[in-house]
Order: C-alpha cells, then structure tokens, then sequence
C-alpha cells in the first residue's frame, strides 16, 4: 500500500466537527500556535483521502513539532508514541489534504489588513485553507505576517503574493494613489521600473491589471528580464493569445478577446 510522504510539512485537516464543542487537551494546556505545534498529536483510525487512489482506512497519522512524522495502518505496533501525545479516536472521520485558495485579496482592497490578521487569517485556517495565493494587497504586511506564520507567532495559511497590483496611471490632474495595494504604472518604463521594483522587495509574482498594450507588454519582456512570473487580468487591448505567448502564467479576469 502506498502512503502520503511522511517528511511534508503539516497541511492538513481533520473534519472534526463533532469535536468542535469539546475543547480538548490541547486547549487547555496550550494557546498559542507555536506552543500547540509542539504537542505531539496521533489522529488514529482515520480514513485518508489520498489524491493518489482510493480513500485509505483506518489509519493513523502521527504529527509532531508540526510536521507529519508517521503515517500508517492503526493496527501497526512500529508507529512512534509520546507520553505526552494527544490521541484522537476519528472512526468515521476522514483527513483531506490542506486546501489552497488561489485567489484572496486579505491584505487591503476589500479588506482591511488589522482586521485580516486577528481574524481572517485564522479563520482561514479554520477552514482547512493552509495555504493562499493573494493576488494583490500590501506587501509589507503579509510578507510581516508570512513571518510571523512561519515562526509560529502568528496562526494562518501559507502565503504567495506579487505584494501590489499593477494598474493604470491615474486621470490628468489626478495625484497618483497612495493606496499600498497597488502601484499605478502609465508608461512602458513605468512599468519596467516597477516589476524590478517589487522583484528586489521579494514578490513572487507580479499582478496586472487593465494596463495599456504598451506597459502590458513592459511588464512581460522585464518580468522574463528578472526570472519572475506575472499573472492577472488580460488588459482590453491584448488577445489571450497574446498574453499566453508573452508568457502570463494565469488569467484570472478578462474580456474575450481571442
């Protein structure tokens, strides 16, 4: 029988709702998520549903230092036991990979970051999300919570950002927005200076949106310049023939133009 890898990072969730009004051990003898992931926990007798084949049961999956260490048939004497594990019983229960949302803007736009990070960032986790991709919000800010998440300080989902998204110059007589969820580019050479810009500040991706044909095409000859992605919407005035060909690695929003 073949296994999930046992080394991976844990990315993982329980559907243990019934378990939802009993807290358990965990909540009363720790709190914080750094604290909690030291706490060795056996989820035995589980059904996992692997993406690989078909649902194995009657498993048991052993974590500790908050990374998968053991996965096996419950009935195997050779799995690792703690005197200070948490064991739970989940007959009947079935363990799911952790989930990706693959488009949040929590950092600004329609979110207010204070908010995000007591809150939604949590909550996320809550909901088996351990990881998103968020396509345009302030970069300081979740580069600070990314973290603050991987050192334990901070409970949330795995984080993959371009930081600001690139949009359109502002109206003449207009002052450019301040706004750290987005960075305005007119230009060709606006939007060239920007993508090097954000590449040295640690984006991962760059995120456009309804630029013109001239700044579109800007951010892709720099972005393939700098080894960085882009991805986003397909500006009115550019096929998606063009923008597969220039190399945008997802279109998340576009008008159809062929």
């Amino acid at each position: 029988m073949r296994f999930l890898p046992r080394g991976c990072a844990v990315c993982i969730c329980v559907t243990l709702l019934t378990f939802a009004s009993e807290p358990g051990p965990a909540a009363v003898r720790e709190s914080s998520p750094n604290s909690a992931a030291k706490i060795p926990l056996a989820i035995t007798h589980v059904s996992i549903v692997n993406s690989q084949g078909p649902p194995q049961k009657d498993m048991t999956v052993v974590v500790s230092g908050g990374v998968i260490e053991w996965i096996g048939a419950s009935a195997d004497l050779k799995r690792p036991a703690r005197k200070d594990e948490i064991e739970l019983d989940t007959r009947g229960k079935f363990l799911i990979p952790g989930l990706w949302d693959m488009h949040t803007h929590v950092a600004g736009i329609n979110a207010d970051p204070a908010w995000s990070k007591v809150v939604l960032l949590p909550l996320l986790v809550a909901n088996g999300i351990t990881g998103i991709r968020d396509m345009g919000g302030d970069l300081h800010a979740l580069q600070d919570w990314r973290g603050e998440i991987a050192s334990g300080a901070l409970l949330g989902p795995q984080i993959v950002t371009p930081g600001p998204m690139l949009v359109p110059e502002p109206r003449v007589g207009s002052a450019k927005s301040t706004d750290p969820s987005i960075l305005q580019v007119g230009s060709p050479e606006e939007a060239r200076s920007a993508v090097d810009a954000l590449q040295k500040q640690g984006a991962d991706f760059i995120k456009v949106i309804q630029l013109s044909r001239e700044a579109y095409f800007a951010v892709a000859e720099e972005s393939k310049e700098d080894g960085i992605t882009f991805a986003g919407h397909i500006p009115s005035g550019v096929t998606a023939s063009e923008a597969s060909a220039a190399g945008q690695k997802s279109i998340e929003c576009c008008q159809l133009n062929c």
